[in-house]
């Protein structure tokens, strides 16, 4: 469920993304640690996980207590999480997970691990912290400069341009699909915003295929652009094949991952530059 405010916040930021803004950053901001904190208050062994969170992050650490020597257990860890410094959150989450994982294993409450792995990639994607969660280890990654040098420069190239137009909406599309969390559909526009630049320097086709065939043929891409030209290719047809099969199921949606739509986003990014240049030049 998605609040009204949430929806809100979430598509004036996609807006603001596709004007150019960037948002990501390396803080963990106040509303984010408490949606952690909330979310673990939701367990009924809420103490015994931030428990056994804290003795192992005691354990790792060499420290006598994460907050304050006061504070109990559980009192130690929320406050390290909500108060502590930036560099603390991330070994917490961790941590969390493991607390986690101890209480399950004990048979104390039955839960999927995967559900908190996605809650917290959710929110790291929505509040833009870069960071990603990947089998319990978060990992920081660097969006900011795939944005400055990429998607920046490709947004300001397509605003204004008339001819243009319709790879700029379709790559807007994209973004705005990749911050409400749809990654498949940024996927899907983001193929579309290719075909559209290949087409307004004049690669014909209907398929993607044939567009860089003819890109090829007319030397606006040349044959060491073959194999990144076949992956996106490949990509395309993927989420083509998933969202058929899933189609009755579960409507608009694929497996693609958040990563996969910004790879894709930023790799569609960088040929409509290219092709750009190569059409003013």
């Amino acid at each position: 469920m998605a609040l009204h405010s949430r929806r809100k916040r979430l598509q004036e930021m996609a807006e603001q993304e596709a004007q150019g803004v960037s948002f990501w950053t390396d803080e963990f901001d106040e509303s984010f640690r408490y949606k952690v904190k909330n979310y673990i208050d939701l367990f009924e062994y809420a103490w015994s996980i931030c428990n056994t969170a804290r003795n192992q992050m005691l354990l790792e650490l060499g420290k006598p207590y994460l907050h304050h020597i006061q504070l109990e257990e559980y009192a130690d860890v929320m406050n390290a999480l909500i108060f502590g410094p930036n560099e603390t959150v991330p070994d917490i989450i961790e941590a969390l997970r493991f607390g986690l994982e101890q209480v399950m294993s004990h048979g104390w409450q039955r839960f999927d691990l995967s559900e908190y792995d996605a809650f917290i990639k959710r929110n790291l994607n929505e509040h833009r912290i870069a960071y990603d969660f990947i089998d319990g280890n978060m990992c920081q990654k660097k969006s900011q400069e795939l944005h400055a040098s990429i998607m920046e420069p490709t947004l300001t190239l397509l605003s204004g341009r008339p001819y243009l137009e319709s790879v700029e909406k379709a790559y807007t599309a994209a973004l705005e699909e990749l911050a409400q969390g749809n990654p498949a559909d940024a996927l899907t526009d983001a193929g579309t915003a290719l075909q559209e630049m290949l087409k307004a320097v004049g690669c014909e086709g209907e398929t993607l295929n044939r567009q860089f065939k003819d890109a090829k043929t007319k030397d606006v891409l040349g044959g060491e652009d073959s194999p990144l030209l076949e992956s996106i290719e490949k990509s395309m047809s993927w989420v083509a094949s998933v969202r058929n099969q899933k189609s009755d199921a579960h409507p608009g949606t694929g497996n693609a991952s958040t990563a996969d739509g910004w790879l894709m986003v930023h790799i569609v990014g960088a040929l409509i530059l290219r092709l750009a240049q190569g059409d003013e030049g």
